[in-house]
């Protein structure tokens, strides 16, 4: 019974890791097209590197997965080269292992 309940936990630990390992998908369903992503902790300002440096942006209408994003609450700042690269800052967004994140128009209607 015990080993059971230890290969159980070692193969949910596997399962989460695999999750985190192969990042978040994201569905832009904002306003603006997504050329730079960065994360900071909520409120802090202490921005991360871009989260989409050497991939393709994530245009309007389009998803596609970021595989340095991982689970927890963030501000986003997303920025779009075509707007004069002027930063949006999205805050508290919850980022869940295993789901889709769907930046939607509400989302970044700060961004006008």
């Amino acid at each position: 019974m015990k080993r059971a309940l230890l290969l159980g936990a070692v193969l949910a630990s596997l399962a989460s890791a695999a999750l985190a390992a192969t990042g978040i998908n994201i569905s832009n369903q904002s306003s603006v097209d997504i050329d730079h992503l960065y994360t900071s902790a909520p409120g802090k300002k202490a921005w991360s590197a871009d989260l989409l440096a050497g991939v393709d942006s994530i245009e309007r209408g389009k998803s596609a997965t970021v595989a340095k994003l991982q689970p927890g609450t963030y501000d986003l700042q997303l920025v779009d080269d075509d707007d004069g690269g002027k930063p949006c800052v999205v805050p508290n967004v919850k980022v869940k292992a295993g789901a889709t994140l769907k930046l939607t128009k509400k989302m970044t209607a700060v961004c006008n």
